[in-house]
């Protein structure tokens, strides 16, 4: 049994950060509505693994794929892959499953001593970072703090900024924290004052609308769906990630290793933060509530903007349950749930193959804020597809 489990820390620890970000992420989905649940995991499974959207040197592609493959398998309960496939895996070396399983005590120890190692890198690299942004904007102070897991410390900082950026970060910080002792702050952070902050953002406008709907308000909901459809910008799905991007890109400096580990680290915590904003669109479209024909034709017209202002796999996955519901026809839609789930297969299927585990892929792992913020999830999605 011992060695069974330090095997698994062996192989998977590097890729722990990405999957716990994804399972954070699908924990916080427990509570949507059934539309939104149905086309969660798949979402999940592709955000998830995009924090592996690596690109490894040609000639060793093929042996790291195998390995990493093997791996995330090996994450989600599924079967593992030959056990005889050779892995590069970084401080450990050229190593398959069966040796691993064979090494007795001292072999583990010196396994787990080197995946400490890297965890330590991991953890420089997020000090360093973190001291950059402590003298940068409010938005990148907030970030400081929460890499540091200080969310009073964020808290604080928004409940004095005018900085939309760091108000809204703290805000999806503290969910769930607001009557906790330990982060007195959170308690004065409000979707009404993030609003206030950006009046152009539609974001806070749809958290306050499915609060509506959870209390039973319609005006309210009402009130805010109007606000919603007169703006045309929705800001960013990936609130964390942006305010670490400027300080990780000056990071020359820094462990190359170490940095990759931290972004993979960051975009994991960045998932899991997940903006429940998100769920304004699908609470107030409920499959009961669009019987009503008033509340359909407020859908009609909501769900097109979702089409428009979608971001990533969960926006689109939640544009078509809506659109489903009330009938919208299918030359309106830009895609079609088929198109969606081909476009959620390839998009996991490639971040799976390109995931490496050697230091090399690491440190190449820095690259992940400019990835994935310089073309949004589900736009680099559907350019997977046959004809996009």
């Amino acid at each position: 049994m011992l060695t069974r489990r330090w095997c698994r820390v062996a192989l998977l620890a590097v890729v722990l950060a990405v999957v716990a970000g994804w399972w954070g992420w699908r924990g916080l989905q427990r509570d949507a509505d059934a539309a939104l649940a149905a086309s969660a995991p798949a979402a999940a499974a592709s955000q998830g693994l995009a924090a592996a959207w690596l690109t490894p040197a040609t000639d060793d592609r093929a042996a790291l794929s195998v390995g990493a493959s093997s791996a995330v398998r090996a994450a989600n309960g599924e079967p593992r892959a030959e056990e005889d496939e050779p892995m590069e895996v970084c401080g450990l070396g050229r190593v398959t499953q069966r040796e691993m399983k064979r090494w007795n005590p001292i072999e583990m120890l010196k396994a787990k001593a080197q995946m400490d190692a890297l965890e330590r890198r991991k953890d420089a690299v997020l000090s360093q970072l973190s001291a950059r942004m402590a003298v940068g904007s409010d938005g990148e102070r907030v970030a400081a703090r929460l890499l540091m897991a200080d969310v009073e410390g964020a808290a604080l900082i928004a409940a004095r900024t005018q900085d939309a950026t760091a108000y809204r970060l703290a805000l999806l910080s503290c969910r769930g924290r607001e009557t906790s002792a330990s982060e007195p702050s959170c308690r004065g952070l409000t979707a009404q004052a993030w609003s206030r902050l950006d009046p152009q953002d539609a974001a806070p406008w749809l958290w306050l609308m499915g609060d509506a709907v959870n209390r039973g308000d319609d005006v309210a909901a009402h009130e805010a769906m109007e606000q919603v459809l007169q703006r045309q910008r929705r800001s960013s799905s990936r609130p964390l990630l942006t305010a670490v991007r400027r300080a990780s890109a000056s990071a020359a400096d820094a462990d190359a290793v170490g940095l990759g580990m931290a972004m993979v680290e960051v975009v994991g915590r960045d998932y899991a933060l997940f903006d429940v904003s998100s769920l304004g669109v699908s609470r107030y479209c409920k499959a009961q509530a669009v019987r009503n024909d008033s509340r359909r034709a407020h859908c009609e017209r909501l769900v097109r903007w979702q089409f428009k202002q979608a971001q990533d796999l969960m926006d689109a996955g939640v544009a078509l349950a809506i659109a489903d519901r009330v009938g919208l026809p299918a030359d309106q839609r830009p895609y079609t749930r088929e198109q969606l789930n081909q476009a959620q297969q390839k998009m996991t299927d490639e971040s799976v193959h390109l995931l490496g585990l050697d230091c090399g892929s690491l440190a190449r792992a820095a690259d992940l804020p400019a990835r994935l913020l310089d073309v949004s999830e589900l736009e680099r999605a559907l350019q997977l597809l046959p004809g996009r």
